[in-house]
């Protein structure tokens, strides 16, 4: 008897826009409809489970049986009169050919998209410096730039950075931490930086007793501190 009413109550919500045929209601409502235990009848539900009378999916009781039947019944009326309304509460259009394969493409399409990778290998391969490939991921992951912004950028200052043509290209890393796609490219014709141009880049000051030396020196560790980063 139980097995019936449930099969009542998920047909009564079966609608043109409803077709999940799935068992909304909870042991505790079904309880005091039937006037049975609540868990007596989660008890028989598990039975049922287990019978394969229905399908148990994270919690969520359905009866894709039924809407197999369903199916057949729709297809058997088109057969046999395709030009009589079929009298349902589904329309003949809307009713999909497969509705395991739709209860299984709905659960995929339900599942985070997986964008936060887009690109990464792309921008590996074209970034010239090869060092904390997972940090880097991590970091990707993270901030989820735009793949094809920070291929054409690399390209370019591959092509015209000064200071990536010296050599001095940024740990990968440090790139993506930084955002440095936002940094204005200098062409390799301007003038070097200076180290006074980098002491202010890093907020440095030179003490009055200082010599230069020591403080081309503590500028350039505050550059190898920066690149490690």
């Amino acid at each position: 008897g139980l097995y019936w009413y449930c099969l009542e109550l998920i047909a009564q919500n079966v609608e043109k826009h409803n077709l999940s045929f799935e068992l909304e209601h909870d042991a505790e409502i079904i309880s005091a409809d039937v006037g049975i235990h609540y868990e007596l009848v989660q008890e028989m539900m598990t039975y049922m489970v287990d019978l394969d009378l229905f399908e148990d999916t994270d919690g969520i009781i359905t009866c894709l049986k039924l809407a197999a039947r369903s199916d057949e019944y729709t297809q058997k009326l088109l057969r046999n009169n395709p030009i009589v309304p079929i009298v349902s509460r589904q329309s003949p259009d809307k009713v999909p050919p497969n509705r395991t394969e739709q209860k299984r493409l709905e659960k995929d399409n339900g599942r985070a998209p997986h964008t936060a990778l887009d690109g990464f290998d792309e921008f590996w391969a074209v970034y010239p410096k090869k060092r904390k490939k997972k940090t880097a991921l991590d970091i990707w992951r993270r901030k989820k730039p735009d793949a094809s912004v920070l291929i054409a950028d690399v390209r370019a200052r591959i092509a015209g950075d000064k200071q990536w043509l010296k050599g001095f290209v940024p740990d990968p890393t440090t790139y993506l931490n930084g955002e440095r796609w936002n940094d204005d490219m200098g062409d390799s014709t301007s003038a070097p930086k200076t180290t006074d141009d980098y002491a202010l880049e890093f907020g440095m000051t030179r003490r009055s007793d200082e010599p230069d030396e020591r403080f081309r020196i503590r500028v350039r560790d505050a550059m190898l501190v920066r690149e490690r980063q």
